[in-house]
């Protein structure tokens, strides 16, 4: 079961395959405090001049977590399933 899944849903049931998820920011959630920013060790995370809101890289981050671990309003969150890149 586990293989189909990879293999024919393009999704891991134990969350753990870094090619099938991927890490979002909710903006409402988001305090804008930058902290996540500061521990990517990827420089994965910017911030939109315009609207303020932080937005993950999808093509650069590593999925290290670091910036979820961080994250003082628990904003970051795991998707399973491909990132658009």
């Amino acid at each position: 079961d586990e293989y189909e899944a990879h293999i024919e849903e393009k999704r891991c049931p134990a969350s753990v395959c870094r090619a099938l998820f991927r890490y979002l920011i909710d903006p409402d959630s988001c305090v804008q405090c930058g902290e996540c920013a500061e521990v990517c060790p990827s420089d994965a995370i910017a911030v939109d001049e315009q609207s303020g809101e932080f937005t993950i890289n999808d093509g650069a981050c590593t999925k290290c977590g670091l910036c979820a671990e961080t994250c003082p309003s628990e904003a970051i969150s795991k998707v399973l399933g491909i990132a658009h890149v």
